[in-house]
């Protein structure tokens, strides 16, 4: 039986240390989607209520030579009581590769390189276990 699909319920994603002009970029490119940003210092201090059932996907963001801060980060999302549940994507350059390779290893997680394309995009999310709808971009309900 084929899921049915709701054209109407958008992407919501969880934001974690983007830079303002990957934000803009996302919000212009996918303005359909739900852009939520973690609070300044989130994961780390610890409120694991930003973890809600609307989201779809945790995005960390990692900056250039701070692959082991950002590594950090994705270990403490995963540690939180629904951590294991929720999809998480690492956003990294092509010279970051290794710590995809170490976000990989973590339950329901993956990377994706920067600049981001939304077939790419979809496809990792579906990677982690976001059922996802390509001809709206939108999630199956």
């Amino acid at each position: 039986m084929e899921e049915r699909v709701n054209p109407s319920i958008p992407m919501k994603i969880l934001l974690v240390e983007p830079a303002q002009e990957q934000l803009q970029t996302l919000e212009q490119e996918f303005s359909e989607w739900d852009w939520v940003s973690a609070p300044a210092g989130w994961p780390v201090t610890g409120e694991s209520h930003l973890i809600q059932n609307d989201i779809n996907v945790v995005m960390v963001f990692a900056r250039p030579k701070e692959e082991k801060y950002a590594l950090g980060l994705c270990k403490k999302i995963k540690d939180f009581p629904q951590g294991e549940q929720i999809p998480l994507l690492i956003v990294i350059n092509r010279y970051q590769m290794m710590l995809g390779a170490d976000v990989r290893k973590l339950p329901r997680a993956n990377f994706i390189i920067a600049p981001l394309e939304k077939d790419h995009l979809l496809k990792r999310m579906e990677e982690v276990g976001v059922p996802v709808n390509y001809e709206y971009g939108m999630r199956k309900t």
